[in-house]
């Protein structure tokens, strides 16, 4: 179910609150040993586990520029933007945290902001939904070694 349509449904019965968190230097910030630790628990072979490793090592990047000078530039982040494996690992990365959804809160995501989702018919019962939410969210983070912008939230 996406989120449009769950706040649709719920509206008409519940209060319900979306809260917006953003995950400090996302992509930068990754950890391999978990990594690591993630593809092993899928089962992920040992030659994709290292062609992995070899291509989250510290890359070199060529390009020539509008004057078609060849230029480098070293990748030093962990997760390189806008490369096509980038966006698979994160969401094995992420997918324990995504997978945690539970009848009071519901959490979507977009590349590297977190969107849990909750409901409530009383104000109290939509705070308890909100912190249940967002204490998972802190314990998950933790165990992924990621943390979130405050500046951002």
């Amino acid at each position: 179910m996406n989120m449009v349509n769950k706040i649709k449904e719920i509206r008409e019965k519940d209060n319900c609150a979306l809260i917006s968190l953003d995950i400090k230097a996302a992509f930068d910030n990754l950890d391999r040993s978990v990594l690591s630790n993630i593809l092993e628990f899928h089962s992920i072979k040992t030659f994709y586990r290292n062609f992995i490793f070899y291509f989250l090592l510290a890359r070199i990047g060529v390009f020539k520029d509008d004057l078609l000078v060849i230029k480098k530039i070293c990748h030093k982040g962990l997760l390189p933007q806008g490369s096509v494996i980038s966006p698979n690992l994160w969401n094995l990365y992420m997918n324990q945290l995504l997978n945690s959804n539970s009848s009071n809160y519901f959490i979507q995501a977009f590349a590297d902001k977190l969107e849990p989702f909750s409901d409530g018919r009383v104000r109290k019962e939509l705070e308890n939904n909100d912190n249940n939410a967002l204490n998972m969210i802190s314990d998950k983070l933790k165990e992924l070694k990621l943390d979130l912008s405050i500046d951002k939230c």
